[in-house]
């Protein structure tokens, strides 16, 4: 197996976590907010940094042309 099909499948696997956890974070808030519980800012802020990772990774590939 070729380290550029092992680097595929991590990045796969990174993809889905991070959207895994920006639902479950998205989810969780709109849950809060119903309920009328306070909402935790840890909460927040996980689901705002896995989005900001998650847009990153799926933007990459179209700018790869202005690294090289």
């Amino acid at each position: 197996m070729n380290t550029r099909t092992q680097t595929d499948i991590w990045i796969n696997r990174i993809v889905v976590a991070l959207a895994l956890i920006v639902t479950t974070s998205a989810v969780a808030i709109i849950v809060m907010r119903v309920i009328g519980w306070p909402m935790p800012e840890i909460l927040v802020a996980l689901g705002a940094v896995a989005g900001a990772g998650l847009a990153r990774l799926l933007i990459s590939p179209l700018t790869r042309g202005l690294y090289d």
